[in-house]
Parts: structure tokens; sequence; C-alpha cells
């Protein structure tokens, strides 16, 4: 006799209104602490290790560990911060790279003087220089 379980798929008009309650940002934040805990058990399981070694490791109770890993637990910077060290993975990415933008107006010398082609952005295959309007008089690009 198979003694296994199945899921089985459920509906009801309780859950409906219950997934219609929850916000886009609650949806967001549950997305976010199941990816985390994915990404943990995976960092667990590269290294070949078990739920009760990584407890172990970290200095915790396998019971706190089976909560990290339900995708649901709230973890404090500190936690994040022991379980990367541990597992030598990246779970929060603190530096941004920033793109700087110039707004500049591109100008080529005509005949009777130098006229405004265009506002925008600096463009890498300008043709002519492209000048800082908040310094009119420096060249900050030139094409060679």
């Amino acid at each position: 006799m198979n003694k296994s379980k199945r899921a089985e798929s459920h509906t009801s008009a309780a859950l409906a209104a219950l997934l219609t309650e929850i916000t886009p940002q609650e949806q967001s934040r549950m997305d976010k602490r199941m990816l985390l805990a994915v990404k943990i058990d995976d960092a667990i399981k590269a290294k070949g290790w078990s739920n009760k070694r990584f407890a172990e490791e970290i200095g915790q109770q396998p019971s706190v560990i089976s909560k990290w890993l339900s995708g649901t637990h709230n973890f404090t910077l500190d936690t994040l911060s022991d379980i990367e060290e541990k597992l030598g993975i990246e779970l929060i990415a603190l530096t941004e790279r920033v793109w700087k933008v110039t707004k500049v107006v591109e100008y080529r010398t005509v005949a009777t003087g130098a006229i405004p082609l265009s506002g925008g952005y600096f463009h890498p295959y300008s043709t002519g220089p492209a000048i800082d309007t908040t310094r009119p008089n420096k060249k900050i690009y030139s094409h060679a």
C-alpha cells in the first residue's frame, strides 16, 4: 500500500479571498524570502553539508535552520552576514553600479559660428565637440 501523500489542488472562496488581500509589496517580500531560502539551501548542498552540519557550523539549532529554509523567516542583517561568511556566498548586494550621465549640448562650427545641433546626452560617436551646459566654455569631448 502506498502511504505517500501527494499535494492536491484545492480551490475555495476563503483561499481566493486571502490571496486577493495580499498586497504586491507583501507578495514581493514573500518571493524574496523564498529566493533567499533557496539560495541558502543550494549553498549548503554545494558544500556537501547536511542541515545539521550547517547548524553546528553557524551555532544554531537544526530547528532554526529548518525555519530559515521554510522561506518565511525574516532575517536580521547580522544573521545574513553570518550565513554569507559560513557558506562563502553573497546574499546582500550593497554595492551598486552607478552610471553617471552628463547632460550636454552638442555644437558644430559652421560659417556663421557655433550653433547647437541638439540638446541631449553625450554620445561617444558624435562628429563635433560636446559642451558642458553648466560651463559653456569647457569642452568635455572632442572627436579627433
